[in-house]
């Protein structure tokens, strides 16, 4: 059995306040014991599929890994597709929080994409398991999964488009700017992983925000519906 402090544990990775729910045993030591095991489920799904892929997630791996019970996993989940999403909408959850955190309303448009940005790459290169399940893996995990990471990044585009209107752009403008500027960040961070790269990213944060919402080039009055000139974001 592992036990906290092995190497397999993602120390970043937390429950959070949507650990509450499914199953309830009474409370107290019951309930805490109940979330403890989830926690270490979440965690051995994620260095799990770190380490060997998707693919290898089946729930007698999950159990040897965290050391829970077969009866501790089904109480929380179905099978492990379920698990797997399970973690990875709460580390999607955690990434988007901490944008949100960093994006100060009141401070010039520019640095408030560049915190958010900053604040996103630092939450991904903190654990670079849990970066590689849920931005690499989660394409071999299905449909389910793949959707809840859409709703997700949905998130964060709804996140550059309140800043992109906070600068000055038409709402149509601005919601047609805000996704294409969180794709070219998206897949930037994914190029960058694949390449083995993911401990760069730091250091490219102020790039990476310019290229795909270059805010300095642009003047909000060329950027009305129904202007001929469109601002072209960087891949």
């Amino acid at each position: 059995m592992e036990t906290p402090g092995s190497p397999w544990e993602l120390s970043t990775f937390s429950i959070g306040s949507s650990g509450a729910g499914r199953p309830s045993r009474g409370g107290g030591a019951a309930d805490e014991r109940a979330l403890t095991e989830k926690h270490r489920v979440l965690q051995a799904v994620l260095s799990i599929t770190s380490a060997s892929g998707y693919g290898a997630l089946s729930v007698s791996e999950i159990i040897r890994t965290s050391g829970v019970s077969r009866r501790g996993f089904n109480a929380w989940f179905a099978g492990p597709e379920d698990a797997f999403v399970a973690a990875h909408d709460q580390c999607m959850g955690q990434l988007v929080d901490a944008v949100r955190a960093a994006i100060d309303a009141d401070g010039v448009p520019e640095h408030q994409l560049r915190r958010g940005l900053q604040a996103a790459i630092e939450y991904v290169v903190a654990d670079p398991a849990r970066a590689d399940a849920v931005l690499l893996e989660v394409h071999a995990a299905g449909h389910r999964a793949q959707r809840s990471q859409e709703a997700a990044v949905q998130e964060l585009v709804a996140e550059a488009h309140a800043v992109l209107v906070r600068f000055g752009l038409e709402e149509p403008v601005a919601r047609r700017l805000a996704p294409l500027g969180i794709g070219a960040v998206r897949e930037a961070i994914r190029t960058r992983m694949t390449r083995g790269e993911l401990h760069t990213l730091p250091g490219v944060v102020g790039e990476l925000a310019d290229a795909a919402f270059p805010l300095r080039s642009l003047d909000p009055s060329d950027c009305r519906p129904g202007a001929t000139s469109m601002p072209v974001l960087a891949a």
